[in-house]
């Protein structure tokens, strides 16, 4: 695959899932054998679990490849994803950058501290943390989230 920008430019991707299959580890593997290869980005990191972040993680300081993650920390359950709670734990936190986000509710500038999925106009706070069907998530400030 590839990431491609509106002027064209591209870069070669691979998508992978949270399970993470052995052909994945194989190609990723032969990314890192890139001679000049300096940076890895990694976004979605949410959808990875712990373990196929630490073979990244393992990759990288074999190969001295920089890894940049990047995904969001919580679920609309205002629990840790697996792999972000990993990151989180493990990573110094000189080393993690926030990016913030304003809260998405019309006439509101707060800084969005909540992953909110919104079911029939409201924010849903139980359920499957994967569902099937499309869903609806914005991110909100605590004030919005709690309404």
């Amino acid at each position: 695959g590839k990431v491609e920008s509106r002027n064209g430019k591209f870069l070669p991707s691979l998508n992978i899932n949270s399970k993470f299959p052995n052909d994945s580890i194989s190609y990723l593997t032969k990314i890192f054998d890139v001679g000049d290869l300096e940076e890895v980005y990694i976004d979605e990191i949410q959808f990875l679990s712990t373990e196929s972040v630490k073979v990244i993680i393992d990759l990288s300081k074999e190969k001295q490849v920089d890894v940049h993650f990047y995904g969001l920390e919580t679920t609309f359950l205002n629990d840790y994803f697996e792999s972000s709670k990993y990151l989180l734990e493990t990573v110094k936190e000189e080393n993690i950058k926030r990016i913030d986000m304003m809260c998405q509710k019309e006439n509101c500038n707060l800084t969005a501290s909540h992953n909110a999925r919104i079911s029939g106009g409201r924010v849903s706070k139980s359920g499957e943390l994967f569902v099937s069907e499309k869903s609806t998530y914005l991110s909100l400030c605590s004030k919005h989230y709690s309404e």
